[in-house]
């Protein structure tokens, strides 16, 4: 039996919220998953390709079709925060995504493997493989997945020892400073 849990598989989700148990319970939580780029990596100190990259991630396929739960982001912050509205990510738009890889290719040349870091999580690892997905959909890019137990994740991101992470971030309290800070 488990009373408490901030874990639960997105997987197994959807069979506990259909399974009619009047004791599970699912509460609302402050988080935001974000990828991170290290723009001391010569490709990616170019904003055209952080850009396109972004432009490439379609949010909403990965809440309702990998994650199956919580809302596509639209902003750094949660958008529930009392007092505070936040400035907005740029959106899914794969044409101008693929206009600005041919921009940054028109400097950079020859497309190289990209890499992409995580931990090995089950829904870290299944974002990804959506991430990777949509990079070589829209934008024909090839990006290896490198997972790794979390605190030797933590150490490679701390080393700047990566190209592009994905992380989360879980709130302490209803503030944009427990986000931005």
């Amino acid at each position: 039996d488990i009373h408490f849990t901030n874990g639960v598989p997105a997987g197994t989700q959807g069979r506990l919220r259909g399974s009619g148990d009047p004791t599970y319970r699912e509460d609302a939580h402050l988080a935001t998953a974000y990828v991170i780029m290290n723009t001391r990596d010569e490709r990616l100190s170019d904003r055209r390709l952080r850009q396109a990259l972004s432009y490439a991630i379609d949010r909403r396929a990965i809440v309702e079709h990998v994650i199956k739960m919580g809302q596509a982001a639209t902003s750094f912050t949660p958008d529930k925060l009392p007092d505070y509205t936040p400035g907005s990510l740029l959106g899914f738009d794969p044409d101008k995504a693929k206009r600005l890889l041919i921009d940054w290719e028109a400097t950079h040349g020859k497309r190289d493997k990209l890499t992409l870091s995580t931990s090995t999580s089950s829904n870290p690892t299944r974002v990804t493989e959506a991430l990777q997905g949509m990079w070589s959909e829209y934008l024909g890019l090839d990006v290896e997945l490198i997972q790794s137990e979390f605190r030797v994740y933590l150490n490679s991101l701390n080393a700047g020892e990566y190209q592009l992470g994905f992380l989360a971030w879980y709130g302490d309290y209803a503030d944009p400073y427990t986000f931005l800070n």
